[in-house]
């Protein structure tokens, strides 16, 4: 929906698992990988995020998002 993601359910998510989450759905800036990225340092099991329909309607930039998630050391 391009609303932004849930940052609270996404952190309750990640506290209550002991899996990899994927963050998926309202992702729509480069801002709002930003503030997944900070989650992600909270909580290791936050392992990716969805920006699908970011990506095809040009909201963001893969080339921007492989180079922010690289220079902060998430690359794989």
């Amino acid at each position: 929906m391009l609303t932004g993601p849930n940052l609270v359910a996404q952190e309750a998510m990640c506290a209550a698992v002991r899996c990899r989450v994927i963050a998926s759905g309202g992702v729509s800036r480069r801002e709002d990988v930003q503030a997944l990225m900070a989650l992600a340092r909270r909580y290791a099991n936050l392992d990716g995020v969805i920006v699908g329909k970011a990506l095809y309607e040009r909201r963001v930039e893969l080339a921007d998002l492989l180079r922010l998630t690289r220079k902060a050391g998430y690359s794989r």
